[in-house]
């Protein structure tokens, strides 16, 4: 046996001449392998190279490195000494200041068993991976039934912070690589806890503001035993202008029949539209400092085929109405007739639809599916029995007694009627509000007022 089986260092024989050449050679070649230190990778050995120069041959090595693919190249003694790398070896990279590790295939950053794929400098670790790779962006990889944590003293936190408010800084639970939940801080410095099936849509469950401490939950909350929604009531303070979201006259001489109402168009203008008769007050309303910035109330075309549908949003004059989206009437000529009250083949039950997304801006900021309303009645007629009457749907059976007049002329107010709002609002992002009228004549003043409203 000539050489040592793991670093091929040369043995001195029996009786052998000259033996310290033999013994000065397997030093150089301890001296390059112990605590090993390349320069870096390369095929071609550098023009002027220093004593105790080492390299990583590459892949296709030229001139006094020909043959030594994936070997070292040790500059000693004024020339070129090859060390046969063996699987497992190990060397720091000052090039690339990483550590090396030779294993079957060849050279690479150093990953099983702990330090993976990074860089030791300055006592800093660039990636770790504990019986899993760890990679560029998940720095950190751990793969084991469990990871503890635990304090080295009283106590132990775990801190995770991000560099702006509009970025991201939570924990992600996922399945199949796939997230499933997340709670922290993403995209704003708002705690919240969302939930997804599937890692595409998201549903955020709970949000704590940062400002005020106080618990948001925008997906509602069920009940554990029955599955059934529970609601919140959040109160609508204020009256006429802002939380009346129905007043149809507003004196005791004016007289309207029961819905459904209809007037002739004279001409159409923009978003206004001026009818036939000088005063349509007992068919459309008085609107001034009442409804107008509460509420839009649907009027249909009955002369378009199919009906059309508008939105009244204010009375400019006696004679004229004021319409949502002047898109709505584009094709409406003079001669058509437009009624107040929704026709029974669009929405059963000769309903009047209310939109109150005016009235939850107002009062709340914003607008949002309300799921029920609470409101007071009041009502002006000459006989008793006369009725306001409201419903989720329309349909037959649904019907609920706002406020019944006693007749005589006498202003009647009810008392507060819950009603949940079901039908989505066409113009908004809220829930109609649907009332009718029940009058054995005419009534002179019909008003809704909302009390609180339930999410």
């Amino acid at each position: 046996m000539d050489d040592t089986t793991r670093l091929a260092l040369p043995l001195v024989a029996p009786a052998q001449a000259q033996k310290h050449v033999t013994v000065n050679e397997a030093f150089t070649r301890l001296d390059g392998l112990v605590q090993a230190a390349v320069m870096g990778t390369g095929s071609a050995p550098p023009g002027s190279p220093e004593e105790g120069e080492c390299w990583i041959v590459g892949a296709a090595p030229t001139g006094d490195w020909q043959g030594w693919a994936g070997d070292l190249a040790l500059f000693a003694a004024g020339g070129w000494l090859r060390l046969r790398a063996r699987e497992g070896w190990r060397v720091w990279d000052m090039g690339a200041q990483a550590m090396q590790l030779r294993r079957a295939e060849g050279w690479g950053p150093m990953a099983a068993g702990g330090l993976d794929a990074g860089a030791l400098a300055e006592g800093v670790l660039e990636r770790l991976g504990v019986a899993t790779g760890s990679d560029s962006v998940n720095r950190l990889a751990v793969a084991g039934d469990a990871t503890l944590l635990t304090h080295a003293g009283g106590g132990h936190q775990l801190k995770i912070n991000k560099a702006a408010p509009g970025d991201t800084a939570s924990l992600l639970y996922q399945t199949g690589w796939s997230g499933r939940a997340e709670m922290g801080l993403a995209g704003d410095d708002d705690f919240a806890v969302k939930v997804s099936p599937d890692g595409a849509a998201w549903h955020t469950a709970l949000r704590v503001e940062r400002a005020t401490g106080q618990v948001v939950t925008p997906a509602g909350r069920r009940d554990a035993v029955s599955g059934g929604r529970i609601s919140e009531m959040l109160w609508t303070p204020g009256g006429a202008g802002i939380t009346t979201v129905v007043q149809w006259n507003t004196d005791a001489i004016m007289e309207h029949g029961q819905n459904p109402r209809s007037e002739v168009i004279d001409s159409v203008s923009g978003d206004e539209i001026t009818f036939a008769s000088p005063d349509v007050r007992g068919t459309f309303g008085l609107w001034s400092g009442y409804m107008e910035g509460a509420s839009h109330i649907r009027v249909w075309n009955l002369d378009r085929s199919p009906v059309q549908s508008a939105w009244i949003r204010a009375m400019p004059g006696n004679g004229t109405i004021a319409v949502l989206d002047s898109a709505h009437i584009a094709g409406w000529r003079a001669g058509d007739r437009v009624q107040i009250g929704d026709p029974t083949n669009r929405q059963p039950g000769r309903v009047v639809a209310v939109d109150i997304s005016p009235m939850l801006r107002q009062v709340f900021g914003t607008v949002f599916r309300q799921t029920g309303i609470v409101v007071r009645g009041q009502l002006h007629t000459p006989e008793a029995g006369g009725r306001l009457e409201l419903t989720p749907d329309g349909t037959t059976g649904s019907f609920v007694q706002a406020v019944t007049s006693v007749g005589g002329g006498a202003f009647t107010a009810g008392g507060t009627t819950m009603m949940p709002c079901v039908v989505p609002s066409p113009v908004s992002d809220s829930n109609l509000l649907l009332y009718r009228e029940v009058l054995a004549t005419t009534a002179t003043v019909c008003a809704l007022g909302s009390v609180a409203i339930t999410v």
